[in-house]
């Protein structure tokens, strides 16, 4: 349970560096598609 957790926490960790170093224009496209797929996987 513990490393699953450690290695949940490290991806997080990996997200958040990536949005951070992510131009606006990039942050903007990804946040659309992360939308739409999100829309997708509900219907």
């Amino acid at each position: 349970m513990l490393p699953l957790l450690c290695s949940f926490q490290k991806v997080l960790f990996e997200c958040i560096l990536t949005v951070v170093w992510l131009s606006s224009y990039e942050k903007l496209l990804v946040f659309r598609i992360v939308n739409l797929w999100v829309l997708v996987s509900y219907y």
